[in-house]
């Protein structure tokens, strides 16, 4: 199936439920978990090597699969958030990007997106561009001046469009290509590199975040994951190899933490919200599934 041909003109696109979900597909993303209420809807212009589009959607979770045996592209993507927050992960970063923040990443090192709220976005994907050695991911607000620029720029081309068989594409192409470069010269971006703590300081490290902050309600596997930088399939990998997962892990903590209260004479309620359950309910569903 092939919704938009290789090489298109200044489509636009308004789709919903399986249609969306199949254009995602195509790209390797998938919504996690699939709904019918979902609609993904923008612009979008390519060329053989260079993607830009403007895009919106409702809140949702994509995850990124790579297809089997494929070959890794010197590819770059800038993804801009104009309205909206999203939470960014790679196999070893996961980052937040308010409104006016910007991503610079390798595209096939993305591993989920999520949007707690309806987002609107533009993108560009470069060909033949790449990060430094060993830098997986940029993020970070980016400098207003350039961005405004480069904002004004795409929208002018989904305005007016130059089509990719025009020879005055490549101008246009160059300018985008040229304004990419100045955000990440010009906007203050940190920067991911390889993981390179080994798998036990990872697991450490969650154990002890973990039992100092189990009371905690809101301390969930994504937070850990976020609080040390990795991602959680890394995570996951790192409690693994211990023959442990950090869910289970952190829901001992709090059963754990729940019977010494309750030992120490502790009504339910006050166990259950220092031990970090929140409801009486859900300590006495642990406790009894212990």
């Amino acid at each position: 199936m092939q919704i938009f041909p290789a090489v298109y003109e200044n489509r636009r696109f308004n789709l919903r439920a399986g249609a969306a979900r199949d254009l995602l597909a195509l790209t390797g993303w998938e919504l996690t978990p699939p709904t019918d209420d979902f609609s993904f809807a923008g612009d979008l212009l390519k060329s053989r090597d260079f993607i830009v589009s403007r895009f919106w959607h409702p809140p949702a979770r994509f995850t990124f699969t790579p297809a089997p045996r494929q070959v890794a592209e010197e590819r770059l993507m800038l993804l801009v958030v104009t309205e909206g927050e999203l939470t960014v992960g790679t196999s070893t970063t996961v980052s937040i990007v308010p409104e006016g923040g910007v991503v610079l990443v390798r595209p096939e090192s993305l591993t989920f997106i999520d949007s707690a709220t309806a987002v609107v976005c533009t993108l560009v994907v470069l060909g033949g561009y790449t990060l430094a050695d060993g830098v997986i991911v940029r993020t970070g607000q980016a400098s207003p001046d350039y961005l405004a620029l480069f904002l004004s720029l795409t929208n002018a081309i989904f305005s007016r469009p130059v089509p990719p068989s025009d020879a005055a594409f490549t101008h246009v192409e160059r300018a985008i290509t040229e304004l990419v470069a100045a955000i990440a010269a010009a906007s203050d971006l940190r920067f991911e590199k390889h993981e390179s703590r080994p798998g036990d300081q990872i697991h450490l490290d969650a154990v002890a975040f973990m039992i100092a902050q189990a009371a905690d309600p809101a301390t969930t596997v994504e937070t850990v994951a976020r609080e040390l930088g990795v991602s959680r399939s890394h995570l996951f990998r790192a409690f693994q190899a211990n023959g442990d997962n950090p869910s289970g892990f952190l829901r001992r903590t709090r059963i754990a933490n729940a019977s010494a209260l309750l030992d120490r004479g502790v009504t339910e309620r006050a166990a259950a919200e220092q031990a970090g359950f929140g409801t009486v309910r859900r300590m006495r569903r642990a406790l009894a599934e212990r």
